[in-house]
């Protein structure tokens, strides 16, 4: 199914409780369905494909609890409504009080069987060392020079990894607040 990037989505995550490192059930739907704006799936003609062209934010009731990501679900209504398209992972995902609190650009990739992992490389460096090409991406209107993230693609034109600009990362210190990082590396695997 192609999928109309001007039209508005509502993003559902799947997958299975976790308790003492055992999966419980069933794969279920974590969370609420997050709404979509029209334009954040999109193939920008930059090479990347269709793609979310920017973070989605995750719902808070899908980071308290330990949960396995097995995938994801496109709906065209915050409620009820039809399911569009199903996404599954690559491999299944912990998600549970990440430092990140959000799907980084390209985490949803609609036109492939399987969705990538993505992890928050520790590095201050490229985890996509023999990149061969990179797109930038850029999401602040006020800002039109100022990219939000760049992209980079590996030697087989996959999405490798991405540097994103002034995200939020929960603080390693005990409070664990939200502190905006000048700079984030993340690496995709497929």
């Amino acid at each position: 199914m192609r999928l109309d990037g001007n039209k508005i989505w509502h993003l559902q995550l799947v997958g299975r409780w976790i308790e003492h490192d055992q999966q419980q059930g069933p794969p279920q739907q974590i969370g609420p369905r997050i709404f979509l704006q029209p334009g954040t799936l999109a193939d920008g003609g930059n090479g990347l494909g269709f793609t979310n062209q920017t973070g989605v934010a995750l719902p808070a009731d899908a980071l308290v609890n330990p949960w396995l990501l097995e995938g994801y679900e496109l709906w065209d209504g915050p409620v009820g409504g039809a399911q569009c398209i199903w996404m599954p992972l690559v491999q299944p995902q912990l998600i549970h009080r990440p430092v990140m609190e959000l799907l980084p650009p390209c985490a949803l990739q609609p036109d492939r069987d399987r969705q990538p992992t993505f992890e928050l490389s520790r590095a201050e460096r490229n985890p996509c060392p023999g990149w061969s090409e990179r797109v930038h991406l850029y999401q602040n209107p006020g800002k039109p020079f100022e990219a939000s993230a760049v992209v980079y693609l590996n030697g087989q034109g996959q999405i490798a990894a991405a540097e994103l600009f002034q995200v939020p990362l929960r603080s390693a210190q005990h409070d664990g607040a939200m502190v905006p990082q000048r700079r984030a590396w993340i690496r995709f695997s497929f």
